[in-house]
């Protein structure tokens, strides 16, 4: 017993000589460095120069299959439950989804990105503040609404797995991009990608950290990250795997030496410290002050560019401004294109922003790796990759009443015909029912339109027919 007692007193030193180790004023060369010995760039081979072949290398069509099946079949599942319920629904009208009306649907979520409103069904308005054709031309407002409320990516959830309905796609888009690309030697890894607080943050963190790097390890590359850790034994484990870790860390972070948070600073000023691997940990002080760990940089002063006024910054600090500058730029873009519309699920505002960062990648390979010479803006993609989609499908152009012809189209009211049962058909006026006044049903309706609407003979019927000769 008293030797177990002995072995745990040794587990506890040794616990806390790692979290405290001697840190120094002068850095011992300890750390091994470690050569990037990898090609980064392009791994397969565009089948063309045109900007929806870059987005297709990550948007391919089987993965859309999948969707498409996986929506048919949830679709099937609710009609079901409705059936036993004996309830109504409307998706007993549902017709089933193709990979055609698909890729038409993410065309018009993506131009929806372009326009914003306030509510989805805006788009649809035709009104003078809101009458966008495109729109209506390639898909009712009704069609979309449904494809939005059933669209799935996986029918089996798991219980244990919050993220099961998600879970193969994003899996998917990891292993994608490994297939496609081979990054460069900096990666950064922001706040943007962090996972909401809770109780285990900081856990959950170093998870996503390690899951993220796993396929990086050996290799030589150099992590950037923005207050990720609350230790500095992760980041020493990310160097045992052969990856350098620069980043701000959190003041509370257990093995800081007291040093260097307790000390202060001018403006100007900075102090480091080495632990024993030598690996520095760094306080400066501009505007406020920030601490900073790196295992691949010492902490000695460098003149930075953008300062004229001979600022001299530490080296740290100054690859870390260089390099998350590319990571804002990114966060940049995907900020002007907003994706997260009212789904009403969580999982697909996931789904959404993962295809926004496949147009993202995609514009960087088309820029990149195009034998065309002349560059385009990520605007310019955009619309490109939105009329490929569009052009899946024939528009929804509604023939209007001729005006001016030399024989103009006549319209007046007339009775519905007789159905089957002897009984004359109703249906409700389109005029009140923009109005969403008198939800009354008519038998009269316009034979002279292309989609013979139900329409009150009187003051209705003036008011759409109002320029137009009767």
């Amino acid at each position: 017993m008293m030797q177990r007692v002995e072995e745990d007193e040794e587990d506890i030193d040794t616990i806390k000589s790692r979290e405290a180790r001697r840190w120094n004023d002068t850095w011992e060369p300890n750390l091994r460095k470690y050569k990037f010995w990898k090609y980064p760039g392009l791994e397969v081979k565009l089948s063309s120069d045109e900007p929806i072949d870059c987005f297709h290398l990550f948007l391919i069509k089987d993965l859309l299959q999948i969707i498409v099946a996986e929506t048919n079949l949830y679709v099937r599942k609710l009609i079901l439950s409705y059936r036993k319920k004996n309830k109504k629904t409307r998706l007993s009208k549902w017709k089933p989804l193709t990979l055609k009306i698909l890729k038409t649907f993410l065309g018009l979520w993506i131009h929806m990105n372009h326009i914003r409103v306030n509510r989805l069904k805006n788009y649809w308005k035709t009104e003078l503040l809101y009458n966008f054709p495109c729109f209506k031309e390639y898909m009712s407002k009704s069609r979309y609404m449904m494809i939005l409320k059933c669209l799935q990516f996986s029918n089996y959830p798991q219980k244990w797995d919050r993220l099961s309905k998600i879970r193969w796609f994003q899996e998917y888009f990891d292993q994608r991009i490994g297939d496609i690309y081979y990054p460069h030697k900096e990666q950064t890894l922001n706040e943007s990608f962090v996972l909401p607080k809770g109780k285990h943050q900081s856990k959950r963190i170093s998870n996503l950290v390690f899951y993220l790097t796993n396929n990086y390890t050996d290799t030589g590359h150099s992590l950037y990250m923005t207050d990720c850790y609350k230790s500095i034994a992760p980041c020493e484990e990310l160097y045992q795997n052969r990856i350098y870790v620069t980043g701000t860390l959190k003041w509370n972070s257990s093995g800081n030496p007291p040093e260097v948070t307790c000390k202060k600073l001018a403006k100007g000023e900075a102090v480091v410290k080495y632990n024993s691997p030598g690996i520095a940990n760094v306080k400066w002080r501009d505007k406020k002050e920030v601490l900073f760990i790196s295992t691949e940089f010492k902490g000695q002063m460098m003149k930075a560019r953008v300062k004229q006024d001979g600022t001299r910054t530490p080296k740290p600090i100054l690859k870390y401004n260089e390099i998350m500058a590319a990571a804002d730029w990114q966060n940049e873009m995907l900020a002007y294109y907003m994706c997260e519309k009212r789904t009403g699920r969580w999982y697909k505002k996931i789904g959404n922003h993962i295809i926004s960062i496949m147009l993202l990648n995609g514009y960087y390979l088309y820029n990149e790796y195009s034998t065309k010479k002349k560059k385009i803006s990520y605007d310019g993609y955009r619309h490109n990759i939105t009329k490929i989609l569009l052009s899946q499908v024939e528009r929804r152009i509604a023939e209007r009443p001729e005006t001016d012809s030399a024989n103009p189209v006549r319209h007046l009211p007339e009775r519905t015909p007789v159905n089957e049962n002897g009984r004359q058909s109703r249906r409700q006026c389109k005029v009140c029912y923009k109005k969403k006044q008198n939800h009354k049903f008519i038998p009269f309706y316009c034979p002279s339109c292309p989609e013979k609407p139900a329409i009150c003979p009187g003051k209705c019927f003036k008011t759409c027919y109002k320029h137009v000769k009767t």
